[in-house]
């Protein structure tokens, strides 16, 4: 059994240990943590501001512009830095922020806070590459229109690159 560690720095600074279970329910609460971190920081102040100003420069109701202006911030001022070997961490957006490095849970929380401050419905989309019950990745997507467009920020590919090689995958509303 893993642990996960959701980490904040906003007070009460502190950190939350909890008892991770196996495979997909472990998964499964990782993404309802992740939900809870990206509906909190929805409605902050700070995470609306920086979104704002990340967008500002693109044509007004450019909305795939926006969603590609936020893919690119991410990738160019949050460092992936993997998960220690025994432990699942999530750091939520403030503490991504002020200290920018983390993996893709904490990158795709950040990305659904941000795009859904502005206006976008988002999802995360947990995924693996090897077996069809085994989770790798996560990542979000915001909702364009009737379509939802991937916005990858753990590698330099453009909004609504997906990788090809997928067996396993579980989506999560928000």
């Amino acid at each position: 059994m893993a642990l996960l560690t959701l980490q904040q720095v906003q007070p009460p600074r502190q950190s939350s240990l909890s008892a991770l279970p196996e495979g997909a329910a472990g998964i499964r609460a990782t993404l309802k943590a992740m939900q809870r971190a990206a509906l909190d920081a929805e409605t902050d102040l700070s995470i609306r501001n920086l979104a704002e100003s990340i967008v500002a420069t693109t044509a007004n109701k450019d909305y795939a512009g926006e969603l590609a202006a936020i893919q690119r911030w991410v990738q160019l001022h949050i460092r992936y830095t993997r998960d220690p070997v025994n432990a699942e961490t999530l750091k939520i957006p403030s503490a991504l922020l002020t200290s920018p490095q983390g993996d893709c849970d904490d990158q795709a929380t950040l990305v659904a806070a941000l795009v859904m401050t502005i206006g976008f419905p988002a999802r995360f989309v947990a995924i693996g590459m090897n077996d069809p019950g085994v989770f790798d990745h996560v990542y979000t997507e915001a909702k364009l229109g009737t379509l939802w467009l991937s916005v990858e920020t753990t590698e330099d590919v453009p909004i609504g690159w997906k990788p090809d090689g997928v067996v396993a995958r579980m989506e999560w509303h928000l």
